[in-house]
């Protein structure tokens, strides 16, 4: 999958980094607002189909079950930063992500489908951030960035409660983050690694969303 991810970032790099733009011109764009998109690669690990595995709180008739047809919508970022000096920002992110599932349960230790359920799970994270530019030209940046928030996360599954959704804390962190861009336009690449969490037996996120690409404006 990551030759998709340089394949679409070049196709927004390129009619932009053959672009300059001056110092001053990019003194008076404090603010910015993008849209990206990240992966779900450790989700997809994870969370993937599985073997046949007993479900003995079902009624007889079902007497196990098979997770299938796994799809993963990748993680959808808005974000907005505002550069308080050449080299230090501050903003926020909100990130949503989600994957569906079929359960079959079968009939007794045979192959015969006795039902099919649709299941879902989702996380939405609210994140303010900091960020440190390392590294400014006249058209390209780097940089780092780190934030801590919250995560919401729920589906069709519950806990031990029998609730649908939790609270729980979410950090994020950049670091190496590239933009490149003219006057208002820009692209970027990010590569880093977000987590979220209840506590150490409710983990929602570890590790995911290792590269993030995104398009957006200054103003």
């Amino acid at each position: 999958m990551n030759y998709k991810f340089v394949l679409f970032l070049s196709l927004l790099v390129l009619p932009l980094s053959v672009m300059a733009e001056s110092k001053d011109v990019r003194a008076t764009q404090r603010s910015e607002l993008r849209l990206g998109w990240g992966d779900m690669i450790s989700q997809t690990a994870y969370y993937h189909e599985s073997m046949r595995r007993d479900y003995t709180l079902l009624p007889p008739v079902y007497s196990d079950y098979e997770n299938r047809n796994y799809k993963y919508t990748g993680h959808l970022i808005l974000e907005y930063q505002y550069r308080l000096t050449s080299w230090f920002g501050v903003g926020g992110k909100a990130d949503a992500s989600a994957f569906l599932w079929d359960r079959y349960y079968f009939h007794g230790g045979s192959n015969e489908v006795q039902n099919i359920e649709a299941h879902h799970c989702y996380n939405i994270a609210l994140i303010p951030q900091i960020r440190f530019t390392w590294f400014h030209h006249e058209w390209a940046d780097l940089y780092s960035s780190l934030g801590i928030g919250m995560i919401i996360n729920g589906g069709t599954e519950t806990n031990l409660k029998g609730q649908h959704v939790e609270c729980g804390w979410a950090a994020d962190a950049a670091l190496v983050g590239f933009t490149v861009g003219r006057k208002h336009l820009f692209a970027g690449l990010e590569v880093g690694g977000m987590m979220g969490l209840k506590d150490l037996k409710h983990i929602y996120l570890l590790g995911s969303r290792f590269i993030t690409i995104s398009a957006g404006v200054r103003f």
